[in-house]
Protein backbone atom coordinates (compact mmCIF):
# COMPACT_ATOMS: atom_id res chain seq x y z
CA UNK A 1 0.00 0.00 0.00
CA UNK A 2 2.89 2.17 0.08
CA UNK A 3 2.26 3.76 3.37
CA UNK A 4 -1.17 5.00 2.23
CA UNK A 5 -3.34 4.87 5.89
CA UNK A 6 -5.94 2.69 6.01
CA UNK A 7 -8.69 4.22 8.53
CA UNK A 8 -11.24 1.64 10.16
CA UNK A 9 -14.72 3.91 11.36
CA UNK A 10 -16.43 2.98 14.16
CA UNK A 11 -19.72 1.64 11.80
CA UNK A 12 -17.67 -1.00 9.74
CA UNK A 13 -17.40 -2.43 13.56
CA UNK A 14 -20.84 -2.27 14.03
CA UNK A 15 -21.42 -3.76 10.41
CA UNK A 16 -19.11 -6.55 11.08
CA UNK A 17 -20.53 -7.46 14.31
CA UNK A 18 -23.77 -7.63 12.32
CA UNK A 19 -22.23 -9.93 9.49
CA UNK A 20 -20.36 -11.80 12.70
CA UNK A 21 -24.29 -12.51 14.00
CA UNK A 22 -25.22 -14.12 10.51
CA UNK A 23 -22.08 -15.52 9.98
CA UNK A 24 -22.38 -17.58 13.22
CA UNK A 25 -26.31 -18.46 12.73
CA UNK A 26 -24.90 -19.98 8.97
CA UNK A 27 -22.34 -21.61 10.56
CA UNK A 28 -24.48 -23.56 13.42
CA UNK A 29 -27.09 -24.51 11.39
CA UNK A 30 -25.42 -25.83 8.47
CA UNK A 31 -23.24 -28.92 8.36
CA UNK A 32 -20.88 -27.37 11.62
CA UNK A 33 -23.73 -27.42 13.55
CA UNK A 34 -22.04 -30.96 15.39
CA UNK A 35 -18.97 -29.00 15.69
CA UNK A 36 -17.68 -27.68 19.16
CA UNK A 37 -19.45 -24.02 20.10
CA UNK A 38 -15.70 -22.89 20.19
CA UNK A 39 -14.90 -24.04 16.64
CA UNK A 40 -17.87 -22.52 15.14
CA UNK A 41 -16.51 -19.39 16.95
CA UNK A 42 -13.00 -19.16 15.72
CA UNK A 43 -14.97 -19.96 12.09
CA UNK A 44 -16.66 -16.85 12.79
CA UNK A 45 -13.93 -14.64 13.68
CA UNK A 46 -11.73 -15.92 10.73
CA UNK A 47 -15.00 -14.79 8.51
CA UNK A 48 -15.30 -11.36 10.09
CA UNK A 49 -11.15 -10.76 9.52
CA UNK A 50 -12.20 -11.93 6.08
CA UNK A 51 -14.86 -9.25 5.78
CA UNK A 52 -12.37 -6.58 6.53
CA UNK A 53 -9.94 -8.09 4.22
CA UNK A 54 -12.09 -8.02 1.08
CA UNK A 55 -13.55 -4.49 1.80
CA UNK A 56 -9.65 -3.32 1.70
CA UNK A 57 -9.09 -5.75 -1.03
CA UNK A 58 -11.92 -3.84 -3.28
CA UNK A 59 -10.21 -0.42 -1.98
CA UNK A 60 -7.10 -1.49 -3.35
CA UNK A 61 -8.31 -2.54 -6.43
CA UNK A 62 -9.19 1.29 -6.67
CA UNK A 63 -5.95 2.93 -5.45
CA UNK A 64 -4.47 0.30 -7.62
CA UNK A 65 -6.24 1.92 -10.87
CA UNK A 66 -5.30 5.11 -9.45
CA UNK A 67 -1.77 4.58 -9.96
CA UNK A 68 -2.08 3.64 -13.57
CA UNK A 69 -3.18 6.75 -13.97
CA UNK A 70 -0.89 8.57 -11.57
CA UNK A 71 -3.22 9.67 -8.68
CA UNK A 72 -1.61 8.51 -5.75
CA UNK A 73 -4.12 6.99 -3.35
CA UNK A 74 -4.47 9.53 -0.24
CA UNK A 75 -6.10 7.28 1.86
CA UNK A 76 -8.39 3.88 2.32
CA UNK A 77 -11.40 4.32 4.76
CA UNK A 78 -13.61 1.72 5.37
CA UNK A 79 -17.16 2.63 6.32
CA UNK A 80 -20.40 1.34 7.10
CA UNK A 81 -21.12 -0.19 4.33
CA UNK A 82 -17.97 -0.97 2.20
CA UNK A 83 -15.07 1.96 1.86
CA UNK A 84 -13.82 4.60 0.09
CA UNK A 85 -10.69 5.58 -1.70
CA UNK A 86 -8.84 9.52 -1.77
CA UNK A 87 -6.64 10.61 -4.24
CA UNK A 88 -4.22 13.10 -4.53
CA UNK A 89 -2.72 14.73 -7.88
CA UNK A 90 -3.65 14.52 -11.30
CA UNK A 91 -6.95 14.74 -12.59
CA UNK A 92 -9.69 11.95 -13.38
CA UNK A 93 -10.87 11.76 -17.08
CA UNK A 94 -13.85 9.51 -18.28
CA UNK A 95 -11.63 6.82 -18.74
CA UNK A 96 -10.11 7.31 -15.56
CA UNK A 97 -13.39 7.29 -13.70
CA UNK A 98 -14.39 4.44 -15.35
CA UNK A 99 -11.48 2.06 -15.09
CA UNK A 100 -10.81 3.45 -11.32
CA UNK A 101 -14.80 2.57 -10.43
CA UNK A 102 -14.45 -1.15 -12.09
CA UNK A 103 -11.03 -2.37 -10.55
CA UNK A 104 -12.58 -2.54 -6.86
CA UNK A 105 -15.61 -5.42 -7.81
CA UNK A 106 -13.23 -6.67 -10.49
CA UNK A 107 -11.15 -7.66 -7.37
CA UNK A 108 -13.43 -8.91 -5.52
CA UNK A 109 -14.70 -11.25 -8.00
CA UNK A 110 -11.03 -12.39 -8.67
CA UNK A 111 -10.99 -13.35 -5.31
CA UNK A 112 -14.09 -14.98 -5.47
CA UNK A 113 -13.09 -17.00 -8.37
CA UNK A 114 -9.78 -18.05 -6.52
CA UNK A 115 -11.72 -18.93 -3.52
CA UNK A 116 -14.17 -21.22 -5.36
CA UNK A 117 -11.33 -23.04 -7.44
CA UNK A 118 -9.77 -23.66 -4.50
CA UNK A 119 -12.86 -24.98 -2.41
CA UNK A 120 -15.41 -26.67 -5.14
CA UNK A 121 -13.18 -29.66 -5.64
CA UNK A 122 -13.59 -30.73 -2.13
CA UNK A 123 -16.86 -30.66 -1.43
CA UNK A 124 -19.87 -32.77 -2.73
CA UNK A 125 -21.57 -31.37 -6.43
CA UNK A 126 -20.21 -28.37 -7.13
CA UNK A 127 -20.02 -25.66 -3.77
CA UNK A 128 -22.14 -28.17 -1.53
CA UNK A 129 -22.57 -27.75 1.48
CA UNK A 130 -19.43 -27.62 3.45
CA UNK A 131 -18.30 -30.68 6.27
CA UNK A 132 -15.24 -29.01 7.73
CA UNK A 133 -14.31 -24.98 8.75
CA UNK A 134 -12.08 -24.66 6.32
CA UNK A 135 -14.20 -25.89 3.71
CA UNK A 136 -17.30 -23.16 5.30
CA UNK A 137 -15.08 -20.35 5.54
CA UNK A 138 -13.89 -20.93 1.75
CA UNK A 139 -17.49 -20.88 0.55
CA UNK A 140 -18.82 -18.38 2.57
CA UNK A 141 -15.37 -15.71 1.47
CA UNK A 142 -16.38 -16.78 -2.45
CA UNK A 143 -20.04 -16.15 -1.76
CA UNK A 144 -19.38 -12.96 0.23
CA UNK A 145 -16.73 -11.30 -2.15
CA UNK A 146 -19.16 -12.66 -5.24
CA UNK A 147 -21.61 -10.43 -3.85
CA UNK A 148 -19.60 -6.81 -2.80
CA UNK A 149 -18.39 -7.48 -6.78
CA UNK A 150 -21.88 -8.05 -8.10
CA UNK A 151 -23.88 -5.94 -6.06
CA UNK A 152 -21.02 -2.93 -6.32
CA UNK A 153 -21.49 -3.42 -10.16
CA UNK A 154 -25.31 -1.96 -9.60
CA UNK A 155 -25.09 0.92 -12.54
CA UNK A 156 -26.94 3.27 -9.56
CA UNK A 157 -24.44 6.00 -7.20
CA UNK A 158 -23.04 5.70 -4.80
CA UNK A 159 -22.16 2.13 -6.03
CA UNK A 160 -19.03 1.90 -8.71
CA UNK A 161 -21.89 1.10 -11.30
CA UNK A 162 -22.78 4.27 -10.54
CA UNK A 163 -18.87 5.78 -11.10
CA UNK A 164 -19.38 3.94 -14.68
CA UNK A 165 -22.43 5.32 -15.96
CA UNK A 166 -21.09 8.68 -14.46
CA UNK A 167 -17.80 8.44 -16.77
CA UNK A 168 -20.18 7.37 -19.94
CA UNK A 169 -22.38 10.14 -19.39
CA UNK A 170 -19.39 12.71 -19.09
CA UNK A 171 -17.91 11.03 -21.98
CA UNK A 172 -20.57 11.98 -24.04
CA UNK A 173 -21.48 15.18 -22.70
CA UNK A 174 -18.60 16.30 -21.78
CA UNK A 175 -20.09 17.30 -18.03
CA UNK A 176 -19.19 15.79 -15.37
CA UNK A 177 -21.73 17.04 -13.12
CA UNK A 178 -24.35 15.62 -15.43
CA UNK A 179 -22.98 12.10 -15.35
CA UNK A 180 -23.18 12.41 -11.54
CA UNK A 181 -26.62 13.82 -12.05
CA UNK A 182 -27.49 10.95 -13.79
CA UNK A 183 -25.73 8.21 -11.93
CA UNK A 184 -27.64 9.75 -8.40
CA UNK A 185 -30.85 9.45 -9.84
CA UNK A 186 -30.41 6.03 -11.27
CA UNK A 187 -29.10 5.44 -6.85
CA UNK A 188 -32.21 6.58 -5.77
CA UNK A 189 -34.61 4.62 -8.28
CA UNK A 190 -32.32 1.41 -7.09
CA UNK A 191 -32.87 2.80 -3.69
CA UNK A 192 -36.95 2.76 -4.38
CA UNK A 193 -36.52 -0.33 -5.66
CA UNK A 194 -34.77 -2.37 -3.05
CA UNK A 195 -37.40 -1.09 -0.71
CA UNK A 196 -40.92 -1.82 -2.57
CA UNK A 197 -39.03 -5.11 -2.70
CA UNK A 198 -38.18 -5.17 1.22
CA UNK A 199 -41.95 -4.19 1.55
CA UNK A 200 -43.61 -6.71 -0.84
CA UNK A 201 -45.42 -9.60 0.72
CA UNK A 202 -43.22 -12.54 -0.43
CA UNK A 203 -44.11 -16.29 0.37
CA UNK A 204 -40.73 -17.86 2.58
CA UNK A 205 -39.29 -14.57 3.49
CA UNK A 206 -38.36 -13.98 6.89
CA UNK A 207 -38.10 -10.94 8.65
CA UNK A 208 -34.30 -10.41 9.25
CA UNK A 209 -34.53 -10.46 4.88
CA UNK A 210 -36.84 -7.84 4.66
CA UNK A 211 -34.39 -5.80 7.31
CA UNK A 212 -31.67 -6.23 5.52
CA UNK A 213 -33.39 -5.21 2.53
CA UNK A 214 -34.46 -2.00 3.75
CA UNK A 215 -30.78 -1.36 5.34
CA UNK A 216 -29.38 -1.68 1.99
CA UNK A 217 -31.83 0.65 0.22
CA UNK A 218 -31.52 3.18 3.13
CA UNK A 219 -27.84 2.91 2.39
CA UNK A 220 -27.75 3.33 -1.33
CA UNK A 221 -30.72 5.61 -1.22
CA UNK A 222 -28.47 8.16 1.35
CA UNK A 223 -25.19 8.03 -0.79
CA UNK A 224 -27.46 8.75 -4.12
CA UNK A 225 -28.63 11.57 -2.38
CA UNK A 226 -25.28 12.80 -1.06
CA UNK A 227 -24.40 12.05 -4.90
CA UNK A 228 -27.00 13.89 -6.27
CA UNK A 229 -25.99 17.00 -3.78
CA UNK A 230 -22.26 16.85 -5.06
CA UNK A 231 -23.53 16.94 -8.80
CA UNK A 232 -25.47 20.55 -8.58
CA UNK A 233 -22.41 21.58 -6.70
CA UNK A 234 -20.21 20.40 -9.44
CA UNK A 235 -23.01 21.74 -11.74
CA UNK A 236 -22.02 25.48 -10.76
CA UNK A 237 -18.30 24.92 -10.64
CA UNK A 238 -18.83 24.10 -14.02
CA UNK A 239 -20.58 26.78 -14.70
CA UNK A 240 -18.17 29.47 -12.99
CA UNK A 241 -16.71 31.87 -16.18
CA UNK A 242 -14.27 34.64 -15.08
CA UNK A 243 -15.93 36.77 -17.61
CA UNK A 244 -19.18 36.81 -16.67
CA UNK A 245 -17.63 36.82 -12.88
CA UNK A 246 -15.29 39.98 -12.85
CA UNK A 247 -15.39 43.14 -12.19
CA UNK A 248 -14.54 46.03 -14.72
CA UNK A 249 -11.49 47.35 -14.48
CA UNK A 250 -8.94 50.11 -15.96
CA UNK A 251 -4.78 49.93 -15.38
CA UNK A 252 -3.19 52.69 -14.35
CA UNK A 253 0.39 53.27 -13.71
CA UNK A 254 1.35 53.44 -9.77
CA UNK A 255 2.54 57.19 -9.76
CA UNK A 256 -0.44 58.59 -10.54
CA UNK A 257 -1.67 60.89 -7.90
CA UNK A 258 -5.57 59.78 -6.58
CA UNK A 259 -6.72 62.90 -8.30
CA UNK A 260 -5.36 61.53 -12.03
CA UNK A 261 -6.64 58.24 -10.96
CA UNK A 262 -10.26 59.76 -10.52
CA UNK A 263 -10.04 61.71 -13.64
CA UNK A 264 -9.34 58.56 -15.50
CA UNK A 265 -12.44 57.10 -13.81
CA UNK A 266 -14.50 59.72 -15.10
CA UNK A 267 -14.04 58.46 -18.63
CA UNK A 268 -14.78 54.69 -17.95
CA UNK A 269 -17.94 53.16 -17.29
CA UNK A 270 -19.70 53.25 -13.99
CA UNK A 271 -18.54 51.06 -11.40
CA UNK A 272 -15.58 50.30 -12.99
CA UNK A 273 -12.38 49.38 -10.46
CA UNK A 274 -8.40 50.37 -10.62
CA UNK A 275 -5.56 48.08 -11.23
CA UNK A 276 -2.83 49.40 -10.42
CA UNK A 277 0.59 48.52 -12.25
CA UNK A 278 4.08 48.66 -11.96
CA UNK A 279 6.75 50.32 -14.11
CA UNK A 280 7.35 46.90 -16.07
CA UNK A 281 2.97 46.77 -16.40
CA UNK A 282 2.51 44.17 -13.88
CA UNK A 283 -0.45 44.67 -11.61
CA UNK A 284 0.64 45.19 -7.86
CA UNK A 285 -2.37 46.30 -6.55
CA UNK A 286 -5.95 47.15 -6.71
CA UNK A 287 -8.83 50.27 -5.63
CA UNK A 288 -12.27 49.69 -5.09
CA UNK A 289 -15.04 52.55 -4.86
CA UNK A 290 -14.55 52.32 -1.14
CA UNK A 291 -11.26 53.06 -0.91
CA UNK A 292 -12.07 56.44 -3.24
CA UNK A 293 -14.16 57.29 -0.48
CA UNK A 294 -11.60 57.34 2.03
CA UNK A 295 -9.09 59.96 -0.07
CA UNK A 296 -9.28 62.98 1.92
CA UNK A 297 -10.39 65.50 -0.86
CA UNK A 298 -7.67 67.79 0.11
CA UNK A 299 -4.57 64.96 -0.76
CA UNK A 300 -6.26 63.77 -3.52
CA UNK A 301 -3.30 65.79 -5.35
CA UNK A 302 -0.82 64.13 -3.62
CA UNK A 303 -1.39 60.70 -2.86
CA UNK A 304 -0.06 58.39 -5.17
CA UNK A 305 -2.39 55.23 -6.35
CA UNK A 306 0.27 52.69 -4.39
CA UNK A 307 -0.62 54.38 -1.06
CA UNK A 308 -4.40 53.78 -1.93
CA UNK A 309 -4.56 50.47 -3.43
CA UNK A 310 -4.57 47.38 -1.35
CA UNK A 311 -1.65 44.88 -2.82
CA UNK A 312 -1.69 42.07 -4.41
CA UNK A 313 0.80 39.72 -5.46
CA UNK A 314 2.89 41.23 -8.11
CA UNK A 315 2.11 39.97 -11.54
CA UNK A 316 -0.68 37.59 -10.41
CA UNK A 317 -3.37 38.01 -13.29
CA UNK A 318 -6.00 35.54 -13.57
CA UNK A 319 -6.79 34.78 -17.40
CA UNK A 320 -10.42 36.48 -18.66
CA UNK A 321 -10.71 33.29 -20.79
CA UNK A 322 -11.15 30.60 -18.01
CA UNK A 323 -14.08 29.13 -16.42
CA UNK A 324 -15.17 25.82 -14.82
CA UNK A 325 -13.93 23.08 -12.32
CA UNK A 326 -9.90 23.66 -13.72
CA UNK A 327 -9.99 27.82 -13.12
CA UNK A 328 -11.48 27.63 -9.31
CA UNK A 329 -8.42 24.73 -8.65
CA UNK A 330 -6.16 27.18 -9.86
CA UNK A 331 -8.05 29.79 -7.69
CA UNK A 332 -7.78 28.34 -4.61
CA UNK A 333 -4.09 28.99 -3.56
CA UNK A 334 -4.40 32.81 -4.30
CA UNK A 335 -7.51 33.27 -3.12
CA UNK A 336 -5.74 32.15 0.47
CA UNK A 337 -3.37 35.56 -0.11
CA UNK A 338 -5.58 38.18 -1.44
CA UNK A 339 -9.41 38.67 -1.39
CA UNK A 340 -8.47 40.83 -4.77
CA UNK A 341 -6.86 39.04 -8.30
CA UNK A 342 -6.37 41.22 -11.49
CA UNK A 343 -8.16 39.99 -14.75
CA UNK A 344 -6.27 39.35 -17.74
CA UNK A 345 -6.86 39.26 -21.46
CA UNK A 346 -3.86 39.62 -24.06
CA UNK A 347 -1.86 41.11 -21.77
CA UNK A 348 -3.96 43.74 -20.78
CA UNK A 349 -5.77 44.17 -17.24
CA UNK A 350 -9.69 43.54 -18.27
CA UNK A 351 -11.16 43.72 -14.69
CA UNK A 352 -11.13 42.67 -10.88
CA UNK A 353 -12.04 39.29 -9.46
CA UNK A 354 -13.61 39.36 -6.31
CA UNK A 355 -12.85 36.26 -4.43
CA UNK A 356 -15.77 36.79 -2.10
CA UNK A 357 -18.05 37.46 -4.64
CA UNK A 358 -16.71 34.06 -6.58
CA UNK A 359 -17.08 31.78 -3.10
CA UNK A 360 -21.03 32.93 -2.95
CA UNK A 361 -21.59 32.42 -7.10
CA UNK A 362 -20.07 28.84 -6.36
CA UNK A 363 -22.39 28.51 -2.80
CA UNK A 364 -19.20 28.58 -0.77
CA UNK A 365 -19.37 30.12 2.67
CA UNK A 366 -17.27 33.71 2.34
CA UNK A 367 -14.14 33.97 4.70
CA UNK A 368 -13.46 36.76 6.89
CA UNK A 369 -11.66 39.55 5.19
CA UNK A 370 -8.56 40.88 6.75
CA UNK A 371 -8.42 44.16 4.49
CA UNK A 372 -10.94 46.32 2.94
CA UNK A 373 -9.39 48.82 1.62
CA UNK A 374 -9.98 47.46 -2.10
CA UNK A 375 -13.92 47.25 -1.51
Amino acid sequence: MSGTPVIVTWPFVVVAGLFGYLYFQLLSHGRLRFQPTGTIVGATIALVVALFLSVLIHELGHGLAGRIYHLKPHEYVITFFGGHTTFEGGALKPGSRAVISLLGPVANLVLAGLCTLIVAPTLPGFMGTPDTPVQACLVYVAMTNGLIGLFNLIPAAPLDGGGVVEAIVWKISGRRALGEMTAAVCGLVAAAGILFWALLPERGASLDQAMWRVMIALIVGQGAYLALRRALTLKRYEAFSVRQSLIPAIALPHHFTASQGQAALDQATPDTWVVVIDSSGQPEGVIGPSAWRAVPPDQAGTLTLDSVMQVVPRGWGVPASAGGVEALWSLAGPARQTHYLPVVEDSRVVGVLDMQQVRRLVGLPAEPSHDTRGA
